[in-house]
């Protein structure tokens, strides 16, 4: 199993732990304490980016453990809701690691309100890349990219298509990497692509016609 067919697999995964965090969004509650990180300049009115809705996330990251550090970030949508592929996804979903309660903890967030999070006990010890200094590329610059070598053509071809983003923060060459892919809904064809989330550097892209 080549390393895209690993991510693919492993977003089935991911795809199944949003929607068990997007149900916690019935209990939706602002968050009043902490700091927030600065989203990105040019917040998108009808999709939220995934700079922007972190800014959210991390402030009820902070208030479950002080020391949670973002693992990773994902979000899912398609063009037939509405939205344009570039505008940014209607919610996100994070996973934070705290290394002092050796816990992982799910946050979502809609509408610029984050989810109560969903916390599980983990015995892997875990060192996440820092993201205030490193995350330079934000989701629409990523979408750009895969438009920009094949996304474009692959949707012409494709009637019913989602698109899947993902920032991994483990990163085994030591940077932060964005894995983005455009599913074909009625077939198993795909175009998806690998790249630093710090300089912007595609660093692979692999398509099924």
């Amino acid at each position: 199993m080549n390393r895209f067919e690993w991510i693919l697999g492993g977003l089935l995964i991911v795809l199944l732990v949003i929607v068990a965090g997007l149900a916690l969004t019935l209990w939706l509650r602002p968050v009043e304490s902490g700091t927030a990180i600065q989203p990105a300049p040019g917040v998108l009115a009808n999709g939220q980016t995934a700079l922007s809705a972190l800014a959210v996330a991390n402030n009820q990251a902070k208030v479950w453990q002080a020391d949670a550090q973002l693992l990773k970030a994902t979000a899912t949508w398609s063009a037939k809701d509405g939205r344009p592929y570039i505008s940014g996804a209607s919610s996100w979903a994070f996973t934070f690691y705290s290394p002092g309660a050796t816990a992982v903890a799910q946050i979502s967030v809609a509408d610029n309100q984050p989810s109560p999070p969903l916390v599980s006990q983990t015995e892997i010890q875990l060192t996440p890349l820092d993201i205030s200094g490193g995350w330079k590329i934000d989701s629409p610059q990523a979408v750009s990219q895969i438009m920009e070598n094949g996304g474009t053509e692959f949707l012409s071809r494709k009637n019913d298509t989602s698109i899947t983003m993902s920032l991994n923060t483990i990163g085994e060459n030591g940077r932060m990497e964005w894995f983005v892919s455009l599913f074909d809904e009625q077939s198993d064809n795909f175009i998806a692509l690998r790249m630093d989330a710090t300089s912007g550097e595609v660093l692979e892209i692999v398509q099924k016609p």
